[in-house]
């Protein structure tokens, strides 16, 4: 099998160096699909400083847009993004990717991994530009009815509703997307000597998960050493919501390929999500991230509500909160090493999938869709 791949809103980057969380996802994917022995093709704007990857091809868009149905691809494959014209100025790496939607000869997935990032028309926001006119509509308004959604999100009929709402569209098929970092990263030694009880790595999201935020991670004694850290600072909230609240600390952000090795230094994470996300049923490649590098991965009762990520009973029992008070209830426990070392070891256990199974299912469903 053989297939293309755009990534919409961003560049497909290559960089030994580290890369943007968006980057890691788009690599993560392309290598469920190697993984399971499918000839990936990327398109996208390519230049200089750029990395060779070693399991697929990359070619420059512009150059190459055109010639995308003489490659013989079995599928094309969408993967989410937020196509944004920074001072109203086009970008042809991204315009072309509409392009290629519409006149791709054979099927169409779209990968959706972030809720709030459904497939949307563009051409009603650049119609009136002044370069638009390089441009047909027929060419960029997506008209083909048979786009079929792989959707992080579980809720499957929640996203299709919305999603027609923004463009044509077939079907909507659940894949865990989340699980992808048990194929893409190794797991991280046990820290015996940590920094933080609490720690939270992220942006501010808009404000999407502000109530969240403040409900888990102020109001903590002083006894606790609790931070937020990255895009997110103490100015970003609402006076009136966290007034007479203990708040966090609040760090720098770090590159990409340096997340790790700062949540390394804490021994638990809360998972919060948007609410979209708690709708809609979709669980984050977080909670897998954390669980891999080691962090005690207490989880929202609201946000995975279904006690979908564990199966064992002890932390189903332990893993899940529901408030300040219950999070220090846990932060007691795992000051014992050897308990939150058993929690670790318990957590990785528990989530263990076949990896080639795993990469296999998405290819069964690329077959047979």
């Amino acid at each position: 099998m053989k297939v293309a791949v755009i990534k919409l809103g961003s560049r497909i980057s290559i960089s030994s160096t580290g890369t943007s969380g968006g980057t890691g996802e788009t690599l993560s994917i392309i290598k469920i699909l190697t993984s399971a022995g499918i000839e990936v093709d990327a398109y996208t704007k390519v230049i200089e400083k750029d990395e060779k990857p070693e399991d697929f091809t990359i070619y420059n868009i512009e150059d190459n847009y055109l010639d995308i149905n003489s490659k013989g691809y079995d599928a094309l494959i969408i993967l989410n993004g937020n196509v944004n014209y920074f001072g109203g100025v086009d970008d042809p790496s991204q315009t072309l990717n509409y392009h290629i939607i519409n006149h791709f000869e054979g099927k169409v997935f779209y990968v959706m991994c972030d809720c709030n990032l459904l497939l949307k028309q563009i051409w009603p926001g650049i119609e009136k530009k002044k370069w638009a006119k390089n441009y047909l509509k027929e060419d960029i308004y997506i008209s083909r009815n048979d786009i079929v959604y792989l959707s992080q999100a579980r809720f499957v009929h929640k996203v299709k509703e919305k999603a027609l709402k923004a463009c044509p569209i077939k079907n909507v098929i659940y894949f865990p997307f989340e699980k992808f970092p048990m194929l893409t990263m190794e797991y991280y030694p046990f820290n015996e000597d940590t920094k933080y009880d609490l720690l939270y790595g992220g942006t501010f999201r808009g404000g999407r998960r502000e109530d969240d935020m403040i409900k888990y991670y102020f109001g903590y004694d002083d006894k606790y050493n609790v931070e937020m850290f990255g895009k997110i600072s103490l100015d970003n909230f609402n006076e009136s919501k966290i007034k007479n609240l203990n708040p966090p600390k609040f760090g720098q952000s770090v590159t990409y390929d340096k997340f790790g090795s700062k949540m390394t230094e804490a021994n638990a994470t809360v998972i919060i999500g948007d609410p979209i996300y708690k709708s809609w049923g979709d669980l984050a490649q977080r909670i897998y991230e954390s669980i891999i590098i080691g962090n005690v991965v207490l989880i929202d009762s609201a946000y995975d509500f279904q006690r979908k990520v564990f199966t064992n009973d002890e932390l189903k029992k332990f893993c899940y909160v529901s408030s300040v008070k219950d999070v220090e209830d846990r932060l007691e426990k795992i000051k014992d090493k050897e308990f939150r070392k058993h929690i670790v070891e318990l957590q990785r256990e528990d989530t263990k999938i076949d990896l080639d199974e795993y990469c296999q299912s998405l290819r069964k469903i690329l077959e047979d869709n």
